[in-house]
């Protein structure tokens, strides 16, 4: 039994959200082709605002490249910081809600030390706000998030109980699964509609043949509307010294190694996926009419689709080019600016001194923005950035081949 039922007024909200997502998606295009056919490479905002108020994070998940076996801040690549809580407020005050979605991501951003501030500034205007989160923390900030209207939740939950617990730590699903439904309890009491919750599900060597199949029952008890098979991210460790060469050679920078948090454990390497694949392939086989509905990261995975991905570790699935150095901002907590999810290395300002837009359009955004254009880094394949944005991969492909560049 889900924790609290999806109602009507939850699901028309929910196509309002995706509505609203649709529009900042084509107005992008239209910035996108224009940015590039006059050359100037510049844009008025980001379409997503990624806020990591902190780096912190209460768990320590395998396969995690922040704090997991090899995590870049478990090996001390980048120092933990927790954003000031007048940057948030004035990072915020910089952005349209209309043209920018906020996505806040960590480590666990409810470990962040000013998370009041951070969500009372949310709920001040109508932002589309989705949370990535591991929801053992969530139950002391119901009120706040309560509060705001266009919440969204991507939801780490790994399995069963069982499952679950095996990779985030004893007790975790519970805590998980107790903090939602406390949450989804106190909008209803208030009357507001349910926020748009979405299981992500890493298919990582940890996962079950047997969980997969439950996954639906599981996000149940959660009472998402949808369920994100999330890829695990990897690379090898001669794609990521290509990385480092092609840096200094491309673009005069040093890396910081962070991608090697994207490294397999050693008892992990040779890992046989087939079981997993085959229960992925059954899963994405089944039509439902109800939620919670199923989708992959990479988009559209089916059938062969699931082994190739972890035994081709250069298939894309058509994913060709990146284009989130056009779309997104990623600012970690000491207010640096980055395009590549995993990868903190080509910083193209800090918005705290610099200001969001000028970091955005920085020397150094420009600079990369052309060289991505055509062409992908050596460790681009197994990138969560190739892949996040369904709907707007559609129309950079589009405006693609108006502009006569190569297109998958």
């Amino acid at each position: 039994m889900p924790a609290v039922r999806h109602e009507l007024r939850d699901v028309v909200q929910y196509a309002r959200a995706f509505a609203r997502n649709a529009r900042r998606a084509r107005r992008w295009g239209r910035l996108y082709e224009s940015a590039v056919a006059s050359g100037s490479f510049r844009l008025p905002s980001p379409t997503v605002l990624q806020l990591l108020p902190t780096e912190a994070c209460n768990l320590r998940c395998s396969m995690c490249n922040e704090w997991g076996d090899n995590g870049y801040l478990k090996l001390g690549v980048r120092k933990v910081a927790h954003m000031p809580a007048d940057g948030v407020v004035r990072l915020l005050a910089e952005i349209d809600p209309r043209h920018t979605a906020v996505s806040i991501h960590g480590g666990e951003p409810f470990a962040y030390k000013h998370l009041d501030v951070l969500l009372d500034a949310l709920a001040a205007r109508p932002y589309d706000v989705i949370f990535t989160t591991n929801g053992t923390l969530l139950e002391r900030h119901l009120d706040r998030l309560a509060r705001i209207d266009n919440l969204g939740f991507l939801y780490s939950i790994d399995g069963d109980e069982a499952g679950h617990d095996a990779v985030r730590g004893e007790g975790t699903y519970r805590k998980a699964k107790d903090g939602m439904a406390a949450l989804l309890r106190e909008r209803r009491r208030l009357g507001k509609h349910l926020p748009l919750v979405i299981l992500s599900h890493t298919v990582c060597e940890a996962t079950t043949a047997a969980g997969l199949a439950r996954i639906r029952d599981i996000a149940r008890d959660f009472s998402a509307f949808a369920i994100n098979l999330n890829m695990r991210w990897f690379l090898a460790e001669h794609d990521g010294l290509a990385y480092e060469e092609h840096l200094r050679r491309e673009l005069g920078l040093t890396s910081s190694g962070a991608w090697r948090g994207w490294l397999v454990s050693d008892k992990d390497r040779g890992h046989d996926y087939a079981p997993q694949a085959s229960a992925l392939a059954r899963l994405i086989g089944q039509r439902s009419l109800r939620p919670p509905y199923v989708f992959t990261t990479p988009w559209g995975l089916k059938g062969g689709d699931f082994l190739r991905y972890f035994t081709d570790p250069y298939e894309v699935f058509g994913n060709d080019t990146c284009f989130m150095p056009f779309y997104w901002a990623r600012i970690h907590a000491n207010g640096d600016l980055i395009y590549c999810p995993g990868h903190p290395d080509v910083i193209a300002g800090n918005v705290f001194r610099d200001g969001l837009v000028a970091a955005f359009n920085s020397p150094t955004s420009i600079r990369f923005r052309q060289h991505l254009l055509e062409q992908r880094m050596p460790i681009c394949q197994r990138c969560c950035g190739l892949y996040m944005n369904h709907a707007a991969r559609r129309i950079e492909q589009k405006s693609r081949r108006r502009l006569g560049l190569a297109t998958a």
